[in-house]
């Protein structure tokens, strides 16, 4: 936490020199969204993501994986260990401001705040993608029976990540390239 929560927060007048010209045209529509839309969207993706990570509990209902709860829930703390060691280690050393500091319809004093220099890449993508991937995987490996149907579950575990980059987005938490950075770590 100290190396994301050591970084310098930006001042009034590197906030003033910032221009979303200087942006890759294929990420710089993310500092055109709705800036009335910004705090639902954050919300949003919050609880889209809290909902993700939650979801390996339905193993619970299932005969073949409930009996290895514990070794389960060891490894998926496991992957969300790794994701977030990566997460730290990469926000921590990349300075990529926030998609809505460029927009001039968001207050200055938000812009000045801490937290402002973490857009790449997006640890909430990362993070549902680790628990829906985690989830595909663990149940073709207790049901092998579904053969390559497995493939089904891989492209739906898809889903939930995209929903919640799509809100981060939406929010100007993200550019698109650090959301697809997320889903592939």
């Amino acid at each position: 936490f100290s190396i994301i929560n050591g970084k310098p927060v930006l001042t009034e007048e590197e906030v003033n020199a910032l221009d979303a010209n200087d942006i890759w045209k294929f990420d710089r529509r993310a500092t055109e969204q709705d800036a009335s839309f910004r705090d639902q969207a954050h919300q949003i993706s919050d609880y889209a993501l809290y909902t993700t990570i939650a979801l390996p509990a339905f193993f619970a209902f299932d005969k073949k994986i409930r009996k290895d709860w514990l070794d389960l829930l060891v490894l998926y703390g496991e992957a969300h260990g790794i994701n977030t060691y990566l997460y730290f280690i990469t926000a921590g050393s990349i300075d990529r401001i926030r998609p809505f500091v460029y927009n001039p319809d968001i207050e200055l004093n938000d812009k000045l705040e801490s937290g402002t220099k973490l857009s790449f890449f997006s640890g909430h993508v990362s993070s549902a993608s680790t628990s829906t991937f985690f989830m595909a995987k663990v149940y073709s490996d207790y049901h092998p029976e579904i053969g390559n149907k497995k493939y089904w579950l891989y492209a739906a575990a898809i889903i939930p990540p995209a929903i919640v980059g799509y809100y981060r987005y939406r929010a100007m938490r993200h550019f698109p390239t650090d959301i697809m950075v997320g889903l592939s770590v």
